[in-house]
């Protein structure tokens, strides 16, 4: 699992991420924690994950995502 602070901050902006992530990459489970100060995007998969690719979805729809290197989660 993969943990990233993103610069989404309510729950539309978040569905339209998990849609599009979710039609790119329909095998990863992909969730939103926007309670959290980071606005944390989970991404839990069993092939590799190119986190280029991911943060290119995010930006193509306005936003950012960094990964979190020591997710205390």
């Amino acid at each position: 699992m993969e943990v990233f602070r993103t610069t989404v901050k309510d729950q539309e902006s978040a569905a339209l991420i998990l849609v599009k992530f979710q039609s790119i990459y329909p095998q990863y489970k992909v969730n939103f924690d926007l309670d959290d100060c980071d606005n944390i995007f989970r991404v839990e998969y069993y092939e590799n994950l190119n986190i280029d690719e991911l943060q290119t979805v995010f930006q193509q729809n306005g936003f950012s995502a960094f990964l979190l290197e020591d997710p205390q989660f």
